[in-house]
């Protein structure tokens, strides 16, 4: 690598491999073989079962249970960037935020920072419960190497973000988490640090909050400050970084385009729903003059997806096998929650989408053009009518996830309600008629 090129980076991850032993379970494996030396040793001390001269032969230690976090990890971050870190809750994105912060070392290979590194890794990472905010933001500042006049120029705006007024002189465990994440992020960003690494901040704390972090984020990222982000919120991921790698089982398996990556990991990253064969179902009503064998779902590019995104377009997909039919078929889904309860129906016949089947069979495609289901697990059922008659119906026919996108394009996700309708607001004069 180049001089000038070096100078432009601010990590450099190398070969980076973790591995955790098994503490417990390991313990309990190495019990009988403990006991078994404990009478080796009090044999050798009254003479019984050696002989002179001769030691015990012992067997070779065998290799240590437990598990690679990671496995041989290599990618560089370049100063000013905004590097976002996506997988699956287990893949390793933690674990290797904590070897970059000194947290803990690496088993294999080596993590270069270049400049003053400031970590939130958790809620209130690195504060002790026993002082209180005032404490914690000074002990924190010199933990980053600032001098106590460094740490009271910068006093006053920590305190203003963070938005917890009298409380600043209340011991830290008294804290809600907002209060704790509110607090953590403005030490971490108002501290001259030229690093961020931030986990999972924007899942703590209400939307106003989220907001401002946001927005100090994208300040960052203008006065030519490195942050690397995890997050399972992949509308911001999309939004606010300018590259992103994508994690599984402890491998870094893309990188590259925000929306590409993401794109990869929504396709590809997750097993499709429950139970996609429904042919083996004998909880189903109707004729059987035409029957759906299976399921899936596709996104708008028409591509096969475990999952789907709020507020983009998607579609539950249907195969059938089925007879000749005289007239018309219709059929209806039933989307609900995971207790049953009905969200909204959707049905061919109020929309005049009824269809008359080729012999032999097809796929029914239910396209929605923007979701508008919040995040959170999903069931369906269906029922399809041939010719006036029952052919098929079938209750919990299968389950689908929702992951969070941008229903409402202003990069803010509704939370409270599962169904997402778009609505304008405006203010008139009380005057007006």
């Amino acid at each position: 690598m180049d001089e000038n090129r070096a100078g432009d980076i601010a990590v450099s991850i190398e070969g980076i491999s973790k591995f955790f032993p098994y503490q417990g379970q390991g313990n309990l494996r190495q019990l009988p073989a403990m006991f078994i030396e404990s009478l080796r040793r009090a044999a050798r001390r009254t003479g019984l079962g050696t002989k002179a001269g001769r030691a015990p032969a012992r067997r070779a230690p065998s290799s240590p249970a437990g598990h690679w976090a990671l496995t041989d990890v290599s990618f560089t971050i370049r100063r000013g960037e905004v590097l976002g870190i996506i997988g699956r809750n287990g893949s390793g994105k933690t674990t290797l935020l904590k070897i970059l912060s000194r947290v803990t070392a690496p088993t294999k290979g080596r993590a270069t920072v270049d400049g003053r590194l400031a970590a939130m890794l958790s809620v209130g990472t690195g504060f002790h419960p026993l002082f209180s905010g005032r404490e914690n933001i000074y002990m924190s500042g010199a933990l980053l190497g600032l001098t106590r006049a460094e740490i009271e120029a910068r006093y006053d705006a920590i305190v203003e973000f963070a938005e917890i007024g009298e409380f600043i002189d209340e011991p830290v465990k008294t804290y809600s988490s907002g209060m704790n994440a509110r607090l953590g992020y403005a030490v971490a960003v108002e501290m001259s640090s030229d690093i961020f690494l931030l986990d999972e901040i924007l899942a703590v704390g209400d939307m106003a909050f989220q907001s401002k972090c946001l927005s100090r984020m994208q300040e960052s990222r203008n006065q030519g400050r490195t942050v690397v982000l995890v997050s399972h919120n992949l509308n911001v991921v999309k939004g606010y970084c300018d590259r992103v790698v994508l994690l599984e089982q402890g491998r870094v398996v893309k990188e590259g385009e925000p929306a590409d990556v993401v794109s990869h990991y929504l396709s590809n990253m997750f097993e499709s729903g429950e139970q996609t064969n429904l042919f083996e179902r004998t909880d189903r009503e109707g004729s059987g003059l035409l029957k759906v064998d299976r399921f899936w779902f596709e996104d708008e590019l028409g591509r096969t997806v475990g999952v789907v995104v709020s507020g983009e377009s998607c579609a539950l997909c249907l195969h059938f096998d089925c007879g000749s039919i005289d007239g018309p078929v219709s059929a209806a889904v039933v989307i609900t929650d995971l207790n049953g309860r009905w969200l909204s129906r959707l049905s061919t016949s109020v929309t005049h989408a009824d269809f008359e089947p080729a012999m032999g069979g097809g796929v029914i495609r239910c396209t929605i053009p923007k979701l508008p289901l919040i995040e959170g697990e999903y069931a369906f059922a269906f029922r399809i009518t041939a010719g006036g008659r029952l052919a098929d119906h079938l209750e919990n026919a299968g389950r689908f996830t929702v992951v969070t996108g941008d229903f409402y394009g202003t990069g803010r996700a509704e939370t409270h309600s599962p169904i997402m309708i778009e609505h304008n607001w405006s203010v008139g004069d009380r005057n007006a008629a």
